[in-house]
């Protein structure tokens, strides 16, 4: 039978062992434990955090206030390593603001994908000018837990287009891809760009970067341009803004 998978924090399980016991606060879980899944005394589940640990553990108390867990198994832990100021790897998807529940499903998706870091941003054609981070980091967190990840993708609060790729460039000297129409297709991009060394750049670290509904402006082509940033076409037919961002990333993960 398989087992549901939920992420903790503020507990460290990559410094945990076989048979230790750690105690959980958080009230949102003990009542997704209590009250959605009905887990009693006995109940086993698998538990992941931030430093890409994941384990099994069993249920000797639960209340309405706290749950008290053992450790039954370690099942993998990979621990992170200082990498200095620098990003040196990881996919990032720098998304134009969609309106209604579109971008929900973006962060969704390109989680169960593998993305890295989600950079929500504002473009000239965006109709959508807030978003509730708080709730996305949460939809963020649900699709790691659903999908088998030991990772959550980092989601950012939503900067003009400019900033966020001018921010991504110099936290990462990475190599950014912006999906438009009439650019290299993407197999030839990552062929000439992402499967040998580029001069000057960490192909290691990579933005895909979508537009909004209504696609680019004239402007933001003229500064992709002018930046000297690679386009690369999703194929001959026009995708709508979050099936762009879906297929863009698929294409990236399972190449890099």
């Amino acid at each position: 039978m398989r087992l549901h998978r939920f992420h903790i924090q503020g507990k460290k399980l990559g410094e945990t062992k076989v048979s230790e016991r750690i105690q959980i606060l958080d009230a949102t879980l003990i009542h997704q434990w209590r009250d959605v899944f009905r887990y009693t005394v006995g109940g086993q589940v698998v538990l992941f955090d931030d430093s890409k640990t994941e384990c099994m553990a069993l249920i000797e108390e639960i209340s309405e206030s706290k749950a008290l867990l053992v450790i039954l198994e370690i099942l993998q832990t990979e621990r992170k390593k200082e990498t200095g100021k620098k990003v040196q790897k990881g996919i990032w998807l720098i998304q134009s603001m969609l309106k209604g529940d579109h971008f929900d499903m973006v962060i969704e998706k390109a989680t169960e994908l593998g993305v890295d870091h989600i950079l929500p941003v504002a473009s000239e054609r965006v109709i959508k000018k807030g978003m509730n981070l708080e709730r996305a980091k949460k939809i963020a967190v649900e699709a790691s837990e659903q999908s088998g990840r030991v990772s959550i993708p980092e989601v950012y609060d939503m900067l003009p287009i400019k900033q966020a790729i001018d921010n991504f460039r110099s936290a990462t000297n990475g190599v950014v891809a912006v999906c438009a129409q009439g650019g290299v297709d993407i197999k030839k991009f990552k062929e000439k760009t992402l499967s040998k060394k580029t001069k000057g750049a960490n192909n290691k670290c990579i933005a895909i970067v979508v537009g909004p509904e209504g696609g680019w402006s004239p402007n933001e082509m003229q500064y992709f341009k002018k930046e000297k940033l690679s386009l690369v076409s999703l194929g001959k037919n026009v995708l709508r803004a979050e099936t762009a961002a879906i297929v863009g990333v698929y294409e990236i993960v399972h190449v890099a």
